[in-house]
């Protein structure tokens, strides 16, 4: 027959095993395991953000940061590094937004009415958001010069840590690539399902959204 493109992935077997004893310890046993930048191409492709334009997710989780970019007809670089947030610094964010978990989104809808009225964090002063666009430039530059690739479209946040008020923005403002964070979970039925404690928050499920559309 003719060629075929084949992808190949690696992990550290102790770091698969970590994932694994987590479910193990709740009762569940994994039918899958997947990566994850394969596991946001599922959901970005679903939702039709693979066309012409050369796109990068990046995904901003609580210790990894994993930068993917992607044209229709191929994945062409992965990049993951680590950037804490604990490492004795404090994130500039205001009173009353939590970077990471869930706690911010339980409140009244009064409660959410006077959160977005709190004037915006400024995390381009953040030392972690700082670390994480000097890598993210360096990813890119390398993309750039291995694969021959012209620059990049359009990137788009996933991750806890894309909420923080003014991330795109900052991306947008240090890369010069129209930054956006992907709510996941705008434009799914909730029929029969109250997901107010999440509305906004769609951005951190962006992985398990991805790895549901498997097929």
């Amino acid at each position: 027959g003719g060629e075929r493109q084949v992808l190949l992935g690696a992990v550290d077997t102790s770091l698969m095993e970590s994932h694994i004893a987590i479910l193990e310890e709740v009762g569940v046993e994994p039918d899958v395991v997947d990566l994850t930048p394969l596991a946001l191409l599922n959901e970005v492709d679903d939702r039709g953000l693979v066309n012409g334009e050369a796109l990068a997710v990046i995904d901003l989780g609580a210790s990894t940061v994993t930068l993917t970019a992607y044209r229709r007809g191929g994945l062409f670089f992965v990049r993951s590094f680590q950037v804490s947030r604990i490492r004795g610094r404090t994130p500039a964010v205001p009173d009353g937004l939590v970077s990471d978990g869930l706690a911010s989104a339980g409140g009244t809808s009064e409660g959410a009415d006077q959160e977005a009225q709190r004037p915006k964090a400024t995390p381009v002063a953040d030392p972690w958001l700082k670390d994480v666009l000097s890598e993210v430039k360096r990813s890119l530059i390398f993309y750039h010069n291995q694969t021959d690739k012209r620059g990049i479209d359009r990137i788009y946040l996933t991750g806890g840590n894309a909420l923080v008020p003014g991330t795109a923005e900052a991306f947008t403002s240090a890369l010069g690539v129209p930054t956006e964070v992907l709510d996941t979970l705008e434009d799914i039925d909730t029929s029969g399902v109250d997901l107010h404690a999440v509305k906004g928050q769609g951005a951190r499920f962006a992985v398990a959204m991805g790895l549901a559309r498997r097929t």
